[in-house]
């Protein structure tokens, strides 16, 4: 490992990796450091994405598409099933191997990755940025013009540069999954289900991976934590859908759920992904954000190179670029998901044959999701009132 590199990415996720491989295309100097010993495990994550969002990024390749997605169901407390039929409308993905090609086309692109390599600190020196690093006990310090951070929900880089990154209860999602194997489910069909009872301020899903196996998880709002653990929650749920089901895997974790804006940028640092809090707020799914956050970063990191100048100021292109582009959509579904959180289970009952109603001969891939929601709210009085707010977003 050299002493000095442009630019630093901290975490080899799918935001990092993207960002690392975007800049060192440009033929500038990067590094891209990652705590653990294999990229892309453990997993924390169900695996989704759209099959929207990933070819702008690559190609998808059958190495690591675990189950092509054809539709969803939804389960409203009094098992009300909202069937979508939606060709071709995502991927469930391997994503041990997904980020591990990510990585590998960062490191073709010139990127140097460093594994088992801890960030501890970050200093700002006269001229550059000094990064504080473990690698396998070993104490080092590596000068920088720029800094990436890229690592996920717990960020402390985003803190060290005076970015407050303190998560409320309430903006969090509380998470736990089984990777469960001998289950009979539909082979091309993510299912949802929802209620206070199954996971409160939140959902629990079942994303198929071949072969009878499927990840199965459930989110539920921080605060609610306290009186109850998701992973006793998704005992629960899978003893009473999944009984014949065998664990294969689990995992806990959390993702950002939160309402307001999330700074992005400080002097010489960027923040992607999770650790940027670009995470969908009402659904959790943080895949395709990342990978977003991760080239446009590296965009706006090699102009302000280029330009000899990384502050704040100039930086702030990405920010900005961020909030008129995905951003809009993150803004209606947090408000859209602090009507979620005031629902009782007999709403969410009528909102799913509101749902269903309204979804009769529909082509979904057709429906603008905000006209949609917005149809939802205006089809009943009692939704009415709690989402009046919405239709003014």
């Amino acid at each position: 490992m050299h002493n000095y590199y442009d630019v630093i990415v901290i975490g080899a996720g799918p935001a990092g990796s993207l960002a690392a491989k975007t800049i060192a295309e440009a033929g500038i100097s990067v590094c891209l450091v990652e705590r653990k010993k294999v990229i892309g495990a453990p997993l924390h994550c169900a695996e989704g994405i759209s099959q929207e969002s990933l070819p702008r990024f690559i190609e998808p390749d059958k190495r690591w598409i675990s189950a092509r997605i054809n539709g969803a169901k939804l389960y409203t407390p009094d098992n009300t099933e909202v069937n979508v039929s939606w060709p071709k409308v995502g991927y469930v993905l391997n994503r041990k191997i997904f980020d591990q090609e990510l990585a590998q086309r960062a490191l073709l692109a010139g990127a140097e990755i460093s594994l088992e390599t801890q960030a501890v600190g970050l200093r700002k020196g006269d001229k550059n940025l000094e990064v504080k690093l473990d690698r396998k006990g070993e104490k080092l310090s590596v000068k920088t013009q720029l800094v990436i951070g890229a690592d996920g929900i717990e960020s402390v880089v985003g803190k060290w540069a005076g970015i407050k990154t303190t998560l409320n209860l309430s903006d969090l999602h509380s998470c736990a999954q089984y990777l469960l194997d001998n289950i009979e489910i539909e082979s091309d069909k993510v299912i949802f289900f929802v209620g206070r009872e199954i996971a409160p301020g939140g959902y629990a899903w079942v994303f198929p991976k071949g072969k009878g196996t499927a990840n199965v998880g459930l989110g539920i709002v921080g605060t609610e934590v306290i009186s109850k653990k998701p992973i006793e929650y998704l005992k629960e749920f899978v003893n009473t859908k999944f009984p014949k089901g065998k664990i294969l895997e689990v995992v806990a974790g959390g993702t950002p759920a939160s309402n307001a804006p999330h700074p992005l940028v400080a002097d010489g640092l960027l923040l992607v992904g999770d650790a940027g809090r670009l995470t969908d707020p009402l659904s959790g799914a943080g895949i395709a954000n990342a990978l977003i956050s991760g080239e446009m970063a590296g965009k706006v990191a090699i102009e302000a190179l280029r330009k000899k100048n990384t502050s704040k100021n100039v930086l702030s292109k990405y920010e900005k670029g961020w909030r008129k582009t995905e951003g809009k959509e993150l803004k209606f579904h947090a408000a859209v998901r602090k009507v979620f959180l005031k629902l009782k289970d007999e709403e969410m009952n009528l909102i799913g044959k509101l749902i269903v109603n309204l979804l009769k001969d529909k082509d979904p891939s057709k429906i603008n999701p905000v006209d949609f929601c917005k149809a939802v709210i205006r089809s009943d009085p009692k939704i009415l009132l709690l989402g009046k707010h919405l239709l003014r977003c």
